[in-house]
């Protein structure tokens, strides 16, 4: 498939996707998953169809933000305090990325 013309609603499309997800999926699964995207596509539709009430936007005294002003920050002995893993005053965490 070149590019992005693809279509999510057919078996097709759902497998493009899991191989970029590197995803492992049955013809049976892409094809339940493909059936799925279609119900899911035509709601979405169908919601961009109605009109908004638009009246829940207006701005309102109960939703006033405070203003952003600069204040003390945590420790970072506190901050680290009940950390699995620190190294260096910061966070250890897994690596999500691979360098291949």
């Amino acid at each position: 498939m070149a590019g992005s013309d693809f279509d999510p609603r057919t078996p097709e499309g759902v497998a493009h996707v899991a191989r970029l997800a590197r995803l492992a999926l049955t013809d049976d699964e892409a094809q339940g998953l493909a059936a799925h995207m279609t119900k899911l596509l035509e709601a979405v539709d169908a919601l961009q169809a109605l009109e908004p009430d638009r009246s829940a936007l207006e701005p309102s005294p109960l939703h006033a933000l405070r203003d952003d002003v600069a204040t003390a920050s945590l420790p970072a002995g506190q901050a680290l305090a009940n950390a699995p893993r620190e190294a260096d005053g910061g966070f250890v965490v897994p690596a999500v990325l691979s360098e291949s």
